[in-house]
């Protein structure tokens, strides 16, 4: 049985560096308009990610991606400036190569 989405699924997922697990929720799923907001959080802080999909040209699809990254204390600002840097070493592509290998194979992109 697979879970539907819905706002309130809950799940867990590996964490890397100090933090030994992410506990995802969907706070937000509107399919109608095509957005869905996670809040994810660790025992050193929490933070949401905020996906919106449009219509594009040529049957294609431009996905929105916004974090709101959460600290609460000098540690946990560290490590989200940390997860910030990562991010930007590629230029964020990691989110559109994640979403076009589930668009393209309707599963999630294992990971590297």
């Amino acid at each position: 049985m697979t879970e539907a989405t819905v706002e309130g699924t809950s799940f867990k997922t590996d964490g890397h560096g100090n933090e030994k697990e992410f506990l995802w929720r969907v706070s937000k799923y509107d399919p109608e308009k095509y957005i869905i907001q996670y809040l994810v959080s660790t025992e050193n802080r929490y933070w949401t990610i905020t996906v919106k999909c449009n219509q594009s040209t040529d049957n294609k699809t431009l996905a929105e991606i916004t974090y709101t990254f959460i600290g609460l204390n000098d540690l946990d600002n560290k490590i989200n400036k940390q997860a910030l840097d990562k991010m930007y070493l590629q230029n964020l592509k990691d989110w559109e190569e994640a979403i076009n290998y589930f668009l393209d194979n309707g599963k999630l992109m294992p990971l590297k």
